[in-house]
């Protein structure tokens, strides 16, 4: 990531996403809803999914290795950047 190029709300970040036919179809059909481009609505919610507290908790909770370190560090760092 660039830091301090005054990008302002540039998106300077790629991330290749795989989604199923079915999870595809849904994000095509909210997209039409919401007259967004998929690549947008898509960002939106990862944006949104990330910033979200209690998600990223329960996804720690499910996933993450080690639960003692990787659970405290992610939290705090959603609840600083909020």
């Amino acid at each position: 990531m660039i830091e301090g190029k005054g990008l302002g709300n540039k998106k300077v970040n790629r991330v290749g996403l795989s989604l199923s036919n079915r999870y595809d179809n849904k994000l095509r059909k909210l997209t039409t809803a919401c007259n967004l481009k998929h690549t947008t609505l898509a960002g939106i919610l990862l944006e949104k999914s990330l910033d979200n507290i209690q998600l990223v908790h329960e996804m720690q909770k499910d996933n993450a290795p080690n639960q003692r370190t990787g659970y405290y560090q992610l939290i705090k760092m959603v609840k600083s950047t909020m």
